[in-house]
């Protein structure tokens, strides 16, 4: 090592401190340094930090009911075929027991001539005014589908999400089952 970067090394460890208090003194940034707007700063503005997260939807909703389908790209039909309140029953980090939750049963209808990879398939629900993200529920009430779906067949899957009880007049469910398709979005009160 050199005698200058030896000597920088010291300098940065000597004994500048607050006096009678024995602590260091704060390091002050170089002036050209002290400018530079961190990235933090610059991505702040751009997006505000707790916004809620805004699905990709398509522009009109279907009704959130049982029975509600929809077709996105004419490839998947997407039902809702059911909907219970349940409680929670999550285990693991992140997972709460006992909320006040929501069972959304979900089927799709393979109608295009190809297998679809329903390990692929993302579903998120938010509710309120604010379309609040519902967290998902890992209990054994969930049932997520997976697997491959075979031209002509329905597969059948079960999510559950914490919605509270008096949040629930106006709730939305997306559906995605392929990144390049567009997403089903329905959206209405639930029990």
């Amino acid at each position: 090592m050199s005698g200058a970067a030896v000597l920088l090394l010291l300098a940065g460890c000597s004994g500048d401190s607050e006096p009678g208090t024995g602590r260091a003194a704060a390091p002050t940034a170089p002036s050209s340094l002290a400018t530079v707007p961190s990235v933090v700063e610059r991505t702040a503005a751009a997006v505000p930090f707790g916004a809620p997260a805004t699905p990709v939807a398509p522009a009109t909703p279907a009704p959130l009911a049982a029975t509600t389908q929809a077709e996105p790209g004419g490839e998947v039909a997407v039902s809702v075929t059911g909907i219970e309140p349940v409680r929670s029953q999550g285990e693991g980090p992140g997972q709460f027991t006992g909320q006040p939750a929501v069972a959304f049963t979900l089927a799709l209808r393979n109608v295009s001539g190809r297998a679809v990879d329903l390990d692929a398939v993302n579903v998120t629900v938010s509710y309120g005014a604010g379309d609040l993200p519902a967290q998902p529920d890992s209990g054994p009430a969930a049932r997520p589908l997976a697997g491959a779906l075979q031209p002509g067949q329905t597969a059948s899957g079960v999510y559950v999400f914490l919605v509270p009880e008096e949040q629930r007049s106006r709730v939305t469910t997306v559906v995605s089952y392929d990144a390049a398709k567009p997403a089903v979005s329905f959206t209405g009160p639930v029990g």
